[in-house]
């Protein structure tokens, strides 16, 4: 809601969700003006509903603290000049912390002189677009993983997952049965999911007895 005749307006985005007792600080609001207010500087508040116990709005437009309960919570933040002002209604979720989600969580690679083609791992979570990291465990130099987009998808997406896409190149390596791992984090996850990379050099597996950790 904006007040009539006003210039300014909250800008539109979701805030991201906090995790219950740990530290929440997002980007702060910002407004679009029309640049005809000759004094500068708005200020923001919150008029109406809650926010969550432990997390305060700055005059600035910072939302900072610890959250202290799990819930969804409602409020409406003014943000006003010395020439207009506008109202948005804002929800804030706090949950437990993010879980990420990887399938499979095995891959087999295996090269015969045939063409080795990238195979994809699906990457969801607990919470809606959730920034996550793959990292490969060093000394796997054959071994590449790229995430898509880095970002899991958000309820109403016409994908449910994002795609992890995992190559191995087996210029430099012996015959041979090669074990590598991709490792996922996000901020605040509570564990790092790993995908397990199986890969064989040559047209006959190494025994299992004599598998090389390379």
């Amino acid at each position: 809601m904006t007040a009539s005749g006003s210039e300014l307006e909250i800008a539109a985005r979701d805030l991201p969700w906090a995790v219950v007792d740990r530290a929440y600080s997002p980007a702060p609001m910002e407004v679009v003006d029309g640049g005809k207010c000759p004094v500068g500087g708005v200020g923001f508040a919150v008029i109406s509903g809650a926010l969550p116990a432990g997390v305060r709005l700055s005059r600035a437009g910072y939302l900072t603290g610890v959250p202290a309960k799990i819930g969804s919570y409602w409020f409406a933040v003014r943000a006003a000049n010395a020439c207009s002002h506008t109202t948005r209604w804002m929800e804030l979720k706090v949950s437990g912390a993010p879980i990420l989600h990887v399938s499979p969580e095995r891959v087999r690679f295996v090269a015969d002189d045939g063409l080795l083609r990238p195979q994809t791992v699906r990457v969801s979570a607990s919470w809606p677009r959730i920034e996550y990291q793959a990292v490969v465990r060093t000394g796997k130099e054959w071994l590449k993983a790229t995430p898509r987009r880095g970002v899991t998808t958000k309820p109403g997406d016409s994908i449910d997952a994002d795609l992890l896409e995992l190559t191995v190149d087996p210029k430099g390596l012996k015959a041979g049965f090669y074990r590598g791992e991709v490792v996922l984090s996000a901020w605040g996850a509570v564990e790092a999911p790993i995908v397990k990379v199986e890969f064989v050099v040559g047209r006959a597996e190494a025994p299992r007895e004599n598998v090389s950790q390379r």
